[in-house]
């Protein structure tokens, strides 16, 4: 895990400072250009003083990098030291700053193409998986849901450990409990939340509380435990379950939204290159994941094959293609890919239709386990006075 999220970071990072390079790489091929010509000292100097801090900054941004500062930039500081030299002097020696204004400025230019390389081959071969592969191995809140109603009934079942059994569930009941309540705070603390899905992950987190309170109150019969509360805990977690996947195709269809609001806006740029493709590469990761988590969740097979099959589609291979060129070929023109990203949504609106049945009863079964704001303060007074009699 710690992996996938270094190379995620890296990519990021490789990202911005191509776009970065390419700004500056312009920018100095200009200032080469103008060194030759008829320009004040002053504003010569000037405007590379400025694309110098620019390189500066880019160094800066390698320093995060897993693999740190690129032997090019440490091994420029030779024909840096060089073009400051012709730049405290340059009234005497114009033609010498303009020599080393060049020799920058292909320094530059190397530089900028070595990285453009190194991000195309992320694009080509790691933006998609490292994508997936955190998907796959983030896991969700509803499996530990799962393991939770496991473990319950595996507990019930082995009258060795029958009397550590409340104070085992009690902690793994508060653990999920708070997990889930932590889970809403973050979704709604996102940009663009799903209120239904922050309100969803209150409700289930209540409706541990819930069963937490029947587990340790005496008036309930032990049978009653076996027989029910177990259950009860498996029904939350594969209604969230059907929650969590619903929420999950949901935030894959608005990043195709996203994406393809990008592409309507523009096409110009260095925010089309690199960073398109890596919005491309977020849109693309969510739909094979998916598609096996609501296989294994019984859920339907049309929506399964979808996501599954998205990829195959020639409006999908139409946009990875571009994106690929876009960052090999940032010189070449680009082509819009709306009318593909129009596609795709509409692809993964189906599936939504067909999971929101599903997701309806989820969430009516997850209300009526959940108890009330006001129940739940009244079951915990409760239990507050039966403990001080004690």
């Amino acid at each position: 895990m710690r992996n996938i999220a270094r190379n995620l970071l890296d990519q990021h990072i490789l990202t911005v400072a191509t776009s970065y390079l390419a700004q500056l790489s312009k920018q100095q091929k200009e200032l080469s250009k103008m060194a030759k010509e008829d320009h004040s000292s002053p504003f010569l100097v000037r405007r590379q003083e400025i694309a110098l801090h620019q390189w500066e900054a880019i160094s800066k941004v390698f320093t995060y990098e897993r693999r740190g500062i690129p032997a090019a930039i440490k091994n420029s500081s030779r024909e840096q030291g060089k073009l400051l030299d012709t730049m405290e002097n340059i009234s005497a020696t114009k033609n010498e700053f303009a020599q080393q204004v060049e020799k920058w400025s292909r320094l530059v230019e190397q530089f900028y193409k070595e990285t453009e390389r190194n991000l195309s081959n992320q694009v080509n071969h790691n933006f998609t998986q490292d994508r997936k592969n955190l998907f796959f191995n983030l896991g969700y809140t509803w499996g530990n849901l799962k393991k939770l109603a496991t473990d319950w009934k595996t507990l019930e079942q082995n009258p060795e450990i029958e009397n550590s059994l409340s104070d085992q569930l009690n902690r793994k009941i508060l653990l999920n409990s708070e997990a889930l309540s932590m889970r809403s705070e973050v979704e709604h603390s996102r940009k663009d939340p799903d209120s239904s899905f922050v309100k969803d992950a209150g409700q289930a987190s209540r409706a541990l509380i819930e069963l937490k309170q029947k587990l340790n109150d005496p008036s309930v019969e032990k049978q009653e435990q076996v027989e029910n509360l177990s259950d009860i805990c498996e029904l939350i977690s594969d209604s969230f379950l059907v929650l969590e996947m619903y929420q999950i195709v949901l935030r894959s269809a608005k990043q195709a939204v996203y994406f393809t609001n990008l592409e309507k806006r523009s096409i110009q740029g260095v925010k089309a290159t690199g960073e398109r493709a890596r919005q491309w590469a977020m849109t693309v990761s969510f739909w094979e994941p998916s598609s096996n988590f609501l296989r294994e969740a019984n859920l339907p097979r049309e929506a399964v094959d979808i996501l599954r099959t998205l990829n195959t589609k020639s409006f999908v291979k139409e946009i990875s293609k571009e994106m690929k060129n876009r960052v090999s070929r940032p010189d070449s023109p680009f082509s819009v890919m709306d009318k593909q990203g129009e596609d795709i949504i509409a692809e993964l609106e189906k599936v939504l239709i067909l999971l929101k049945p599903e997701a309806t009863q989820a969430r009516k079964t997850i209300n009526e386990l959940a108890p009330t704001l006001a129940e739940l303060a009244r079951a915990l007074s409760k239990q507050t006075q039966t403990r001080q009699k004690e």
